[in-house]
């Protein structure tokens, strides 16, 4: 159950508030597995003068849940053939998330259509984390290894950003100019985790209740604290009426260092001292209806992820490039975007294959392709979206088993997605609107050396039927994966993070808007 409430708290409206309630309990179609959600997120806005605002807020949410890991493969990569609902787990896997959120916005509107902001932001995030997961191939007669562990980590982050913002006219032209800095901190407590026991599972025969080890976490080793000071801007320039250049760039000073809580020698610092990042769009209109741009622009991240011996990794750094044509018709009803691309990111952090809780540098991959995308109301009461995007993804430095092999298991090289919806016009039908869509997906694979594990291409249908009580309530029905297809939509590697995707689902809901 969702509630939502916005109203004045004054007769003159320059004191508002918004309170959001979510309670949100979920069963799943895997044997076990739940999602308990519980948040409340609630703002205020004064309006210290017409033209400046203050806004503050808070929001907590609590879940509860339970584990899904995948399943294995058999040795050869072969997925197993079990019906959806088999948990490669037990009854005892859980999940607690907790986040807490506050921030604090003051935003001035200056004439001739400049703005000054500042923001502010505290977020606390724990999590415990306790799982009994499959850790080896699935053997002939169903038989595999779980692994247990338990794992709590907490993160807290501090950000502050202050910018402006100005329309300027010259040359009987409109530019405008950005001007920010920020700072950000953040403290991730590490290395609270412990392994239990391996016990025997059957995939065929499940027992989810298996007993759980009693496990006793050593507390958290280290503190990694990661800082950054920065100062950003943005020109954007009209050389003349048909052609505009976006000039940006961020200076940076940032840091990470690592506090030991066991004794050991301390993590000296890691300081890659000031960097520059800088970005650049060229943007020309080439008719009413159709305009194209080029961008490109750099990104540079330091990271807190730790090694398996404790080290902080290096920075992730990376470009991307964008040559593309946006188009809009029929009185802008109808919008078009065609795009090409090329993504190259060094050094971003993965799992270590060998220590779930530890990071490795990812080496340098790529990503590019084209994408293509049609959305709005082609006539009175009927809207489309069709979309298609070809993706490739390369590692280019790894070890030698994975250079030239696809680095991103979830990424199909094509996809296709179909929707419409029509409200009906029939006498006595006005009521009513219909829809359905389709999404396909072509065969993607993850490789492990001589080892490939395959998910094969699959098509999603879906429906709509919706019928608007009068202003304020409608019916909704749903369908998704209307066929009911049995297909796997994740792939990853021997061990586990195997996935079925989901069963069809068929939603009735009713909505309220006052």
């Amino acid at each position: 159950a969702d509630v939502d409430v916005t109203a004045p708290l004054n007769t003159s409206g320059t004191l508002r508030g918004r309170l959001v309630g979510v309670v949100d309990h979920r069963d799943s179609h895997v044997d076990t597995l739940f999602n308990n959600k519980q948040a409340a997120y609630g703002t205020l806005e004064l309006d210290i003068r017409p033209d400046t605002t203050l806004s503050v807020g808070y929001m907590q949410q609590r879940i509860h849940a339970s584990v899904d890991q995948g399943f294995p493969s058999f040795a050869d990569g072969r997925l197993p053939d079990v019906p959806r609902s088999t948990l490669a787990g037990l009854r005892a896997n859980r999940q607690d998330l907790d986040s807490q959120d506050t921030f604090v916005e003051l935003e001035h509107r200056m004439d001739g259509g400049g703005q000054l902001k500042f923001s502010a932001r505290d977020v606390l995030r724990s999590s415990f984390y306790r799982s009994a997961r499959a850790n080896s191939a699935i053997a002939a007669d169903g038989t595999l290894q779980l692994q247990t562990v338990d794992f709590l980590q907490e993160l807290k982050d501090r950000n502050y950003d202050v910018y402006v913002t100005q329309p300027i006219t010259w040359g009987g032209l409109t530019h405008r100019v950005l001007l920010g800095a920020s700072y950000n901190t953040s403290d991730a407590y590490n290395g609270n985790y412990v392994y239990g026991s391996t016990p025997t599972f059957n995939l065929y025969r499940p027992d989810y209740d298996l007993p759980y080890p009693t496990l006793t976490l050593p507390g958290y080793q280290n503190i990694t604290t990661r800082s950054e000071k920065a100062l950003y801007g943005q020109a954007q320039l009209s050389a003349t009426r048909w052609l505009k250049f976006l000039v940006g760039g961020r200076v940076s000073w940032a840091k990470v260092a690592t506090e030991q809580l066991t004794g050991a020698t301390a993590v000296p610092s890691y300081n890659p001292g000031r960097h520059v990042t800088p970005s650049a769009s060229v943007i020309a209109d080439i008719n009413s209806q159709l305009s194209a741009y080029l961008s490109r622009s750099e990104t540079f991240v330091v990271q807190s992820a730790l090694t398996s011996s404790g080290q902080v990794l290096p920075p992730r750094t990376g470009s991307q490039i964008e040559l593309g044509l946006k188009g809009e018709f029929f009185n802008k009803r109808l919008q078009t975007h065609t795009a090409l691309f090329r993504i190259l990111d060094k050094d971003r952090a993965i799992a270590d294959p060998a220590m779930s809780t530890a990071s490795i540098p990812g080496g340098e991959v790529r990503s590019q392709g084209f994408e293509a995308e049609a959305s709005g109301r082609v006539a009175q009461g009927w809207d489309i979206t069709a979309g298609y995007a070809y993706t490739d993804t390369t590692y280019l430095k790894a070890p030698t088993s994975q250079v030239g092999q696809v680095f991103s298991t979830v990424t199909p090289q094509h996809s296709v997605n179909l929707s419409t919806k029509y409200r009906i016009k029939a006498l006595g039908l006005q009521a009513w609107t219909v829809g359905g869509g389709v999404s396909y997906r072509s065969e993607f694979f993850a490789q492990n050396g001589a080892l490939r594990i395959v998910s094969g291409d699959y098509a999603l249908f879906n429906a709509q039927l919706s019928y608007r009580i009068n202003d304020q309530l409608s019916l909704n029905l749903t369908a998704d994966n209307l066929f009911d297809k049995t297909y796997y939509d994740k792939v990853s590697g021997s061990p586990r993070q195997n996935f079925y995707g989901e069963p069809r689902r068929v939603a009735l809901t009713l909505q309220a808007r006052y």
